[in-house]
């Protein structure tokens, strides 16, 4: 009993010796002091333009006015921080047990302005190394433990001024609330909020965070959980003015077992579109060995077009049709990233990606039997990078089995054209393409009904800005064309040469398999043989026909055609016909009784010839009309 009363009494004698010294001291007067403390440690003078007030019961209070730090010299802004008013209570009893409880630390108005000049220096960094080295020199032996009861920020502002960069952010209304926190760390839950405002681009984006801290540190396990974390743009830039996004999830990590899980990361934007997320990592500080799954969860478009404000005129069923994806993902960085089991689907389309595998220590990118399944039509794909990050080599192939265009056509809403020698009822397509990114050789076949397209050796060569074409080949209504072209300045000018030649076909058989009707001709064996040659050079400006060898039955065209211009189409030609029988190509005389029997040539377009502005010479060697034949017949045109 009496070393409690003992105990007493000093107690009593302590806090009215307590009592006292407050009542004798005026904090204000320490002002100087302080003001002299922090230009030594930071190069910067303080301002105290509050007051200083301290009170011991029932509970000691400390509160402090107006107070800012100037900025250094060579920026914008005169004050570098700047609190408004600032409060601190602490419990008294705590304290004779090496306990420090801060019941409340309030900052009210906090204003922060950071700044980057144009040689790229911040207004902080003097201020972080001399404070880093005062830390250094600091003792930061104790044994109190501290409580932190009730720890808020309330109405902060914070301005980015980049003048390097010209770019400039505001946060503005920022609140931040913490809840209880002990200090060594126990196991504890701790609740926190924050809130703010973002200008930046003239949008001003909303954004509120809760989450609750699960400290278990014996165990070295710690727990965000939940996560909730909420963002509103506004502003013209922002399609229909305003667009939400919302996320939750829980957050996980072991130290100890050095795991670090994310259960069930959501995301929803849109008011539409949920994306969910789950990871798992392992040897987290070692080789950390990643595991995750990601999911879309199943939307339809025609409410994100809405949102986005867009209208939509168009009775595409795509608009209407279920839209989900999935993958699951595995990594272990600096050796592989992998994506197994990607699948997309919009409805009954899908498209399938077993395997994407990416070795980032041989640098290869594997993208194996890639399937695409869009209403009819089926299409397989398989590619290969080596040497990614260096001098890529490419090897893919495309192939698109042979399906009805019609039907695919009707099915994405599309009215296909009706055309006789085109029933669209047999398409099928093949692509390869392999070799280093800037020199890569592509090879195709196509099949349109009984048309087909070959393409052999299409070589792109990036480094010199070309394009060779070895050979094209395209058989289309009994025609079979060949080509073959070069292609220089291809990026900036492009130049071509091209060489093409063109079967021998029957023009006759040709129109009737486009349902065009020929006239009825004298000679009933005309139009039955043609073929056609010739060279042509040329840019964006100017073309060059050259070599040109064009023959219709037994007449011949040979000679040159230069283009200078196309706007209107101005240029020259040098033309030579062996031998023209006009007799042969006139209509046929009526046979009825009639005023006339006279026969004609069909109506030519007159209107498109005048509006060309060529000119030039035709040569005919032998040309013969009503049975009257002349030789060396010369037709200038200016």
């Amino acid at each position: 009993m009496k070393i409690i009363k003992i105990i007493g009494i000093a107690s009593l004698l302590l806090t009215l010796t307590l009592v006292l010294a407050i009542q004798l001291i005026d904090p204000n007067d320490y002002k100087s002091t302080i003001i002299t403390q922090v230009k030594q440690a930071t190069g910067r003078t303080l301002h105290i333009d509050g007051d200083i007030t301290l009170s011991l019961f029932p509970r000691i209070r400390l509160t402090l006015g107006k107070t800012w730090l100037e900025n250094t010299e060579g920026f914008t802004q005169t004050i570098f921080i700047q609190v408004a008013q600032a409060e601190a209570q602490i419990q008294i009893l705590p304290l004779f047990i090496k306990q420090v409880v801060l019941e409340k630390i309030q900052l009210v108005d906090v204003l922060l302005n950071l700044e980057r000049n144009a040689q790229g220096q911040g207004n902080w960094e003097n201020l972080l190394i001399t404070h880093t080295q005062t830390e250094t020199n600091t003792n930061t032996n104790s044994s109190f433990s501290v409580t932190l009861q009730d720890t808020r920020l309330q109405q902060a502002q914070i301005h980015w001024q980049d003048a390097q960069n010209q770019q400039q952010y505001d946060l503005t209304q920022l609140q931040i609330a913490i809840g209880t926190f002990d200090y060594p760390l126990i196991q504890q839950t701790t609740p926190i909020q924050i809130s703010t405002t973002l200008h930046a681009l003239n949008v001003q984006t909303q954004l509120t965070l809760e989450t609750q801290a699960q400290l278990y540190p014996q165990q070295q396990q710690y727990r965000l959980q939940p996560v909730n974390l909420n963002l509103t743009a506004t502003g013209d830039a922002i399609p229909n003015h305003q667009q939400n996004l919302q996320l939750s999830t829980e957050l996980f990590i072991d130290l100890a077992q050095e795991q670090l899980n994310i259960d069930t990361l959501q995301i929803k934007l849109l008011d539409n579109i949920t994306l969910q997320l789950q990871l798992q990592t392992q040897q987290l500080f070692k080789q950390p060995q990643i595991k995750g799954k990601i999911t879309l969860q199943p939307f339809y478009l025609k409410p994100v077009f809405q949102q986005l404000g867009l209208t939509i005129t168009s009775d595409n069923p795509i608009f209407t049709q279920n839209i989900q994806a999935s993958a699951e993902l595995e990594a272990i960085p600096n050796q592989f990233i992998r994506i197994q089991q990607l699948q997309f689907a919009l409805d009954t389309q899908k498209l399938n990606i077993p395997k994407i595998q990416l070795d980032t220590q041989k640098q290869q990118l594997q993208i194996p039997e890639i399937t695409l399944q869009l209403f009819n039509l089926a299409a397989t794909a398989n590619l290969a990078i080596q040497d990614l990050l260096t001098q890529p080599i490419i090897h893919s192939e495309l192939t698109i089995k042979p399906f009805e265009l019609k039907k695919l056509l009707q099915s994405l809403n599309i009215t296909p054209p009706e055309l006789p020698y085109l029933p669209l009822k047999n398409t099928a397509f093949h692509l390869t393409a392999q070799g280093a990114l800037q020199q890569l050789t592509i090879n195709a076949q196509s099949i349109l009904d009984d048309n087909n397209l070959a393409i052999q050796n299409l070589k792109l060569n990036l480094d010199d800005n070309s394009a060779t074409l070895e050979q094209a080949v395209v058989n289309a209504l009994g025609l079979r064309l060949t080509a073959q072209a070069q292609i220089k300045q291809l990026k900036t000018n492009p130049s071509f040469t091209s060489n093409l030649q063109l079967a021998n076909f029957s023009p006759r058989d040709l129109l009737k398999r486009l349902t065009i009707p020929l006239y009825n001709t004298t000679d009933a064996t005309v139009f039955n043989n043609a073929d056609f040659s010739t060279q042509i050079q040329g840019d964006l400006q100017q073309l060059h026909v050259n070599n040109l060898n064009a023959r219709i039955d037994q007449s011949r065209l040979q000679g040159t055609i230069d283009i200078q211009a196309w706007q209107p189409i101005t240029g020259a030609f040098n033309l030579q016909i062996d031998k023209l029988n006009v007799d042969r190509y006139l209509s046929k005389p009526n046979t009825e009784k009639t005023s006339t029997t006279t026969s004609t040539l069909p109506e030519l377009p007159l209107d498109l010839i005048q509006s060309l502005a060529l000119k030039g010479i035709i040569n005919i060697g032998e040309l013969t009309q009503e049975n009257l034949t002349l030789k060396n017949t010369s037709l200038s045109i200016e």
